[in-house]
């Protein structure tokens, strides 16, 4: 562990670092480090003593300032400072002192890891034409095309984008997917290469990884986007946020298989004014993992795509496009097949950290997201749902629905 160079003892004054961003909910505060790009909770008593840390009280004048507000021992209170002092420190949410390596960075900030691409094709080798074009699309705010020299490919887009289907071209980029033989791909977007591949489930799976992308990076300009699943029911959203594979994608399956409105299985971009959640009704992308629980609405092109299973929801259900609709519930999955399916509260500064550290683009205006998502937490009931069985998974919820 690093150790402090600093003498913490009773005439240390500890002062918060400069530049932070911090938000208190029910008691509890949330801290992001700009600089590490690291965000901290801190406890009830944490947040207590966080608050006086504006600079001019030693640890000694706190110590008993606090006993006296809490009706503690001194003593008690100082060994409570005088530890407390050196996590923020070793954090680096003290000022003059730098953050240590286990204390940066997001878990979660590679919510979209970069897709690396295979080597290209050689400059001088010609493209084909594209003379097959998908409709027009818009992901969020990203509105594109497909072009390619494939009909069956293109048939297989207009499938898979169904839902994202816009009549408005105006604005829209276009995306090629050429196939140069049977056994090398070329994804270009703009004119510029994205990548090649000798096989076609992953050049599919590389130009929708590119529209997510690029999705999310447009949306984030005008509120935070949000890496989660979302569902409606009854006028109320609940949201699904948890790192990738955690089982978001199979859970909002579920629910769309039982009724409930589809909103995403990917981003969901916020509106700062209203707090509603905007639709991304893309496919579902189910990885081999689910298959059988969902066999039951299994693609027509199942045999042909050995990665992942790509499932408008329509295909689920004709009606399942749900519109924005206020967010009630906050519950994040993780699948875990050597436990019982269950349903836990957990603390709104708890679910606030996941929000953020599951936001795309975080950093980029952590004043406006962390403030944000604090509302949406304020104003939500916060779970955390342990999957092992998915029907199961999918009654607990709409059991929260039912009981309003």
């Amino acid at each position: 562990m690093t150790v402090s160079p600093v003498d913490l003892g009773p005439l240390y004054t500890p002062v918060r670092r400069p530049g932070l961003v911090a938000v208190s909910i029910e008691g509890e505060i949330v801290v992001y480090a700009p600089d590490s790009d690291a965000l901290h909770h801190l406890d009830r008593t944490a947040s207590t003593a966080w608050a006086r840390l504006t600079g001019g009280v030693t640890l000694h004048a706190l110590s008993r300032q606090l006993a006296t507000d809490h009706d503690a021992e001194p003593a008690d209170v100082m060994r409570y400072l005088t530890s407390l002092s050196r996590t923020l420190w070793e954090r680096g949410l003290l000022a003059d002192s730098v953050a240590a390596p286990q204390f940066t960075g997001r878990t979660s900030d590679a919510v979209h890891p970069r897709q690396p691409a295979e080597p290209p094709i050689p400059d001088e080798s010609p493209l084909p034409g594209a003379p097959h074009r998908t409709h027009h699309c818009r992901a969020i705010g990203h509105r594109f095309d497909v072009a390619t020299n494939d009909p069956a490919v293109c048939e297989y887009l207009n499938y898979v984008l169904a839902d994202l289907t816009d009549p408005a071209p105006d604005g829209a980029e276009n995306y090629e997917l050429l196939v140069l033989d049977q056994h090398r791909y070329v994804i270009r977007y703009g004119g510029s290469l994205v990548a090649t591949t000798d096989w076609l489930d992953r050049a599919l799976s590389l130009l929708l990884w590119h529209i997510n992308t690029e999705a999310a990076r447009g949306a984030t300009l005008n509120g935070p986007v949000i890496h989660a699943a979302a569902a409606v029911r009854d006028g109320l959203a609940v949201l699904l946020p948890a790192p990738a594979e955690s089982g978001k994608t199979t859970t909002v399956a579920g629910l769309v298989r039982a009724g409930f409105g589809y909103l995403t299985d990917e981003a969901v971009a916020i509106e700062p004014a209203t707090l509603l959640p905007q639709p991304y009704p893309k496919a579902l992308s189910i990885d081999r993992g689910s298959w059988q629980v969902l066999a039951d609405v299994r693609p027509s092109h199942a045999d042909r795509m050995t990665g992942q299973w790509q499932l408008p929801a329509r295909a689920i259900r004709p009606d399942a496009a749900a519109s924005p609709a206020p967010i009630r519930y906050l519950i994040e999955p993780a699948y875990d097949r050597h436990s019982t399916t269950r349903l836990e509260a957990v603390p709104k500064a708890t679910m606030l950290v996941r929000l953020a550290d599951s936001t795309f683009h975080f950093r980029d205006a952590p004043d406006r997201n962390l403030a944000v998502l604090a509302r949406i937490v304020e104003g939500a009931e916060c779970y955390r749902l342990t999957v092992n069985n998915l029907d199961e998974a999918v009654r607990l919820i709409g059991n929260l629905f039912s009981q309003r």
